[in-house]
Formats: C-alpha cells, sequence, structure tokens
C-alpha cells in the first residue's frame, strides 16, 4: 500500500483529483464531481487521505488558493496543522503571501492546538527571510507572542523592509532583545548589506557585538570590495567598533583610514562628556556625572575610549565594580572597548598599586592568564619610588 503512494499511477490520480477540485473550487463545476471522483475511484481511506495531501501540497505550491481553500473546507479531517504548516512554507517559496497568509490564518484559528503557536513561528520565520512586507506585517499581529529570536531572518534574506516592520514591532511590544540586533547586524554585514547594517546600528545593534564578529568578516572581503570597505569601514568605528582589533585585522592601507576614523570619534564623544562635565575629566567628575542616554559619565568614557586621557588618582574598587544598566562592570567595559593594551600602561597605576590588582582581577580570565600581573606590579612600584625620590631631592639654595 505505502509504495503505491509513490507509484506513477498515484501521481495520476493525483493529477486528476487535483483538476477535479481546481474545477469545483474556481466555480467550473459542482461540488458533486469531486465526490463523483471518490465513488468512481473507491480506495482505501488510508490512500485518500495521502491522495488529499499530495493535491494540497500541489496547490500551495502553484499558489492555487481557491484549490487549498475548497480542500480546507471540505477535508480538515486530512490536512492537521503539519500539513498545512509545510505547504504554508513552501507557498512562500514560491511567492504567494497571500495563500500563506490564509494557511497561517487557518492555523491561527486552532488555538486548542499546543502545535499551532510553533508552527505559526516556523511560518513566519520563513516569511521574515523570503516573504514581503505586508505578509510579515500580517503574521506578526496574528502570532500570540513575538519576541525578536527570528529577526536575523530578515538579514539572512536581504529584506530590509522586513526588518524594520520587525524591529517596530518588537519596540512596540518592549521586547528587542540586544543579543538578536547583534547578530542580526553580523550578518548583515557578512552579505555586504550596509544599508540593512547601518539601519540596524540606528536601532541599538552594537558594532562590537558578538564578539566583535563584525570588524572579522569585514576583514575577510577587504582585497575584494575596497571601495565598500573605505565608504563602511568608517562608519562602523565611528559607531563604537574597536580601532585596535581594526588595526590587527586590516592591512597597512586601511591603518590610516581607522586612525582618521577613531580620532574623529574620540573628539565627538569628548565634546559630549565636557558638555556635560566642562573641561576637565577627572574621576571624581566623571563618577557623577549622567550622560543624556542614562549612563555613569565613567562608563561612557570607558566605554568611547576616553580614559586613557584621564588620571586615575581617585579611582576606587568600588568604581571598578560599579554596573550599568546590562550588568556590565566598568572593567568589563574597558575590556570589552579594546583599550587594555592602552590602560595596562604602568604609568597609569602610578601609586595605584591595590587598585590595578582589583582591575586586573576584575578582567576575564583569558585576559588575566595573557597578562604578566607580577611584572606590571614591579614597574608601577619603580615609577612610583623614582616620583617620590624625586619630591624628596633638597631645592637648591637661592629658591
Amino acid at each position: 500500500m505505502r509504495a503505491a503512494f509513490h507509484s506513477a499511477a498515484f501521481k495520476e490520480k493525483t493529477d486528476a483529483f487535483a483538476k477535479t477540485v481546481a474545477a469545483a473550487a474556481a466555480g467550473r463545476a459542482e461540488d458533486s464531481a469531486v465526490a463523483a471522483f471518490w465513488h468512481a475511484d473507491k480506495k482505501p481511506e488510508e490512500l485518500r487521505a495521502a491522495l488529499l495531501r499530495a493535491a494540497f501540497k500541489t496547490a500551495c505550491h502553484d499558489g492555487a488558493q481557491g484549490s487549498a481553500g475548497y480542500l480546507l473546507a471540505h477535508y480538515p479531517q486530512h490536512l492537521n496543522i503539519t500539513e498545512i504548516k509545510k505547504s504554508a512554507v513552501t507557498a512562500i517559496t514560491q511567492g504567494h503571501d497571500a495563500l500563506a497568509l490564509m494557511l497561517a490564518e487557518k492555523i491561527a484559528g486552532a488555538t486548542e492546538r499546543k502545535d499551532a503557536a510553533r508552527a505559526l513561528e516556523i511560518i513566519s520565520a520563513e516569511a521574515f527571510e523570503k516573504g514581503g512586507v505586508s505578509l510579515t506585517k500580517n503574521l506578526l499581529s496574528l502570532l500570540p507572542q513575538t519576541d525578536s529570536t527570528y529577526l536575523y531572518r530578515t538579514a539572512l534574506g536581504d529584506k530590509p523592509a522586513n526588518l524594520l516592520q520587525v524591529i517596530a514591532h518588537c519596540k512596540t511590544q518592549q521586547n528587542l532583545a540586544q543579543k538578536d540586533l547583534d547578530q542580526t547586524f553580523v550578518i548583515a554585514v557578512k552579505n555586504k548589506n550596509m544599508s540593512m547594517a547601518q539601519a540596524l546600528l540606528a536601532s541599538g545593534a552594537d558594532a562590537d557585538g558578538c564578539r566583535k564578529a563584525a570588524l572579522r568578516h569585514m576583514a575577510a572581503w577587504q582585497e575584494q570590495d575596497t571601495a565598500a570597505l573605505k565608504k563602511f569601514l568608517p562608519v562602523l568605528i565611528a559607531a563604537g567598533a574597536d580601532p585596535f582589533m581594526a588595526q590587527d585585522v586590516f592591512a597597512a592601507p586601511y591603518h590610516a583610514l581607522i586612525q582618521d576614523a577613531a580620532l574623529k570619534t574620540q573628539n565627538h564623544h569628548t565634546q559630549k562628556l565636557q558638555a556635560v562635565i566642562g573641561q576637565e575629566m577627572s574621576i571624581a567628575h566623571l563618577r557623577t556625572a549622567k550622560m543624556p542616554d542614562g549612563m555613569n559619565g565613567l562608563h561612557y568614557a570607558a566605554k568611547h575610549r576616553l580614559l586613557s586621557a584621564v588620571s586615575f588618582s581617585g579611582l576606587t574598587a568600588a568604581d571598578l565594580q560599579s554596573t550599568q544598566k546590562n550588568g556590565a562592570t566598568l572593567v568589563q567595559i574597558i575590556e570589552q572597548s579594546g583599550a587594555l593594551p592602552v590602560l595596562l600602561q604602568p604609568a597609569k597605576w602610578q601609586g595605584q598599586k591595590d587598585i590595578l590588582q582589583h582591575f586586573v582581577s576584575g578582567l576575564s580570565i583569558k585576559t588575566q592568564e595573557k597578562t604578566d600581573l607580577a611584572a606590571l606590579l614591579h614597574e608601577v612600584d619603580i615609577l612610583t619610588l623614582r616620583n617620590r625620590a624625586r619630591g624628596l631631592r633638597l631645592k637648591p639654595k637661592g629658591f
């Protein structure tokens, strides 16, 4: 019996049945024509169900919405959630968005079924990647609960309109996750979709998110698409990408571009910070400052690599462990920014040996293993002693 489902005879019966259904659905034949088909054929019920599913699949592949609707109305017992979901995905792949929406609405009506919500999620993910913006908008309204988990599918399919629709919906629902924005941003950069990447940055994606993967992906195509890189690399640096890492992963011809973009970005954030605290940037001023975006001044300076120009005098262990909204400590923000090569210079920690130990202990285990703390502390001791010795020297007579 099972082998017959895949035989040439079964295919012939499927085609004949599909034509009969299409004629009835289009009003070219009465419903009795379908009943007559069954009466003449008299196949076992199992084969009849297989025939129905095959005809339904064909109708959805071809975009025959009338035929698909007819089968759903007359034979719901043979077309379960799984069959409808598979056919909806097929319809999206073939570009039949209206049919896909009709099938999704059918599933959404089956609220008593536990698998209906999951089926809608699968259909929506496919629509975000391959469907039109109207389908995306309608599916978002059908989902009982939506988050940004499938946002990355819009980048996989290069669908900027769908991307903006999903972001807007998730913002309304207040469940737009940072990790989903960052993951989608990396995919957009990997696919060289700069307009989509910029839209994600404008929506809050972190240029350094996902362990700085965006820079690595850009570096991989630096020899093939120089014009696009020279246009977008400064945008990425301005958005907060790590210029120190960029120097490492990009070839020498790009270094001047990176340095110029980093300097302009640093000057921009310095001006924003000084507009709040004034010209003097000290730990005390930064600690109490509140930036317009709600970030603490000390954290803001760390995130944008401005601490290299700030004396660490007055820095405390409490400062190092203070956190921002996402739970990251000051030490973690500094490490993420890529500024460690500058901030781990002994001169930055003169007279602050104990605080330096707190700083290093807050770094990731991997970074701690790469840091020679004993040598660093020794250098700090030497510099501190030298400065004290200079202060004890007797002034010449006459002064």
